[in-house]
């Protein structure tokens, strides 16, 4: 008998309110979950200066994955337009040259530099185009975002989305602490026309920015917030995410030999991208590649090679002299080829678009949490030749573990 009333006391718990729970109320972590919106300092931000956010989230725990920026971008002509001109933004993250996020303590824990470049390549090489298309237009590759005149001193407007996922901080499918989101400072480097628009016909003298942020908030039950806050006191709530550290290195020679200057104690990937070195050209797309163009390209840690012999290909890309490096790229990103950039656009320019680079996985084993050590004493080198000589400009993003401990009033960040 003392059994059945047990069983219908908890049949009655989870059938309260005519409702059926997965567990009972009694053991439920989150009270509610709703979303709330944040607004930038300044309301309307030009081309060239900085949209900057403090946010205001309360006493709620944001999960980074389903908040997102909300964008209104206007673009100006001074002058008379044509009906053959056409405005193209390769990816959303092309209207910003730096994402910056520091806590309200001031303590930076995450910057991304290049930011279009960065969503182009990284964000697209490990999502696959297919996500990477439907996140959020204008996202796709080289999107038309104005097409025809826009007459004398006339405007043209069009509104995207910037998903927070793009900035590495945000990206992890975790609910973020309100000790480290309240007061969480955002800040924006919008670029110039010339870095974010690919244009043909007449120019686009200027474009502003109005926006606001989208958080996906959830309140947890007391018992759990009183927890985490004793965590957070005593030992610092622990979060992880992987840091994009990025270098510039410009040379108009045949061999390229450069090192990467960053300590970190869990390296797992490196990137390189090779470009034109007048990268804000009018008849460039601005994030686009050149075609694969190294005849040679290896990578040094200490006594280590990656790959262990020279990654080798004869001569101008090809589509089939590039066949081995584009393989040896797709395999290092551990994913199936139809989820990344084509073939078409690794070994040529392909309806504006190229997303060659060499990539090298660093890690020791297949554990995420496994990386390499990098230190003064052992620095990350890469030894590659190119096929001819040229004007190129080479970027490289070196992705590494930070590890951000948050406590009640400050967070600790530790590479």
């Amino acid at each position: 008998m003392s059994a059945m009333n047990e069983t219908s006391t908890a049949d009655a718990l989870l059938g309260a309110n005519g409702m059926s729970y997965a567990m009972p109320p009694a053991l439920s972590v989150a009270t509610s979950r709703r979303g709330i919106t944040n607004f930038p300092q300044v309301t309307t931000s030009s081309n060239g200066s900085q949209i900057i956010y403090s946010l205001n989230t309360g006493d709620g725990f944001i999960h980074g994955p389903s908040s997102y920026m909300k964008l209104s971008v206007t673009l100006t002509k001074g002058g008379a337009g044509a009906g053959s001109d056409e405005v193209h933004l390769d990816n959303i993250g092309a209207l910003f040259d730096t994402v910056t996020v520091s806590t309200r303590s001031g303590v930076e824990i995450c910057r991304v530099q290049e930011f279009g470049l960065y969503c182009s390549k990284y964000i697209r090489s490990k999502y696959g185009a297919s996500k990477f298309n439907r996140t959020a237009a204008p996202l796709r590759s080289d999107s038309k975002v104005q097409n025809g005149a826009v007459g004398a001193g006339l405007t043209a407007t069009f509104n995207a989305v910037l998903p927070l996922a793009l900035i590495p901080c945000f990206a992890e499918d975790v609910l973020l602490p309100p000790q480290l989101m309240e007061g969480l400072r955002i800040r924006f480097d919008i670029a110039s026309v010339a870095t974010a628009f690919r244009v043909v016909g007449l120019a686009v003298d200027s474009f502003t920015i109005t926006s606001d942020l989208m958080l996906d908030s959830t309140i947890l039950s007391d018992a759990f917030v009183r927890r985490i806050g004793e965590i957070a006191a005593k030992d610092g709530l622990v979060l992880i995410h992987k840091e994009p550290f990025h270098t510039i290195v410009n040379t108009s020679q045949a061999s390229l030999n450069f090192d990467v200057k960053k300590s970190a104690s869990m390296a797992v990937e490196f990137q390189v991208i090779p470009r034109d070195g007048a990268v804000a050209s009018a008849a460039n797309n601005t994030q686009q590649s050149l075609p694969y163009p190294f005849t040679s390209m290896q990578v040094q840690v200490g006594s280590v090679f990656y790959p262990n012999q020279p990654l080798l290909q004869s001569g101008a890309p090809t589509d089939l002299g590039s066949a081995e490096t584009y393989y040896y790229v797709q395999n290092q990103l551990r994913k199936d080829f139809d989820n990344h950039f084509r073939f078409e656009e690794f070994y040529q320019v392909d309806d504006n678009k190229c997303s060659a680079m060499f990539v090298q996985g660093l890690r020791d084993s297949s554990d995420p949490m496994s990386g390499i050590v990098l230190n003064n004493s052992r620095a990350l080198l890469c030894n590659a030749t190119f096929h001819s000589t040229a004007v190129r400009r080479v970027d490289a993003y070196l992705v590494h573990l930070r590890l951000v401990r948050v406590f009640q009033n400050n967070s600790v960040v530790r590479d």
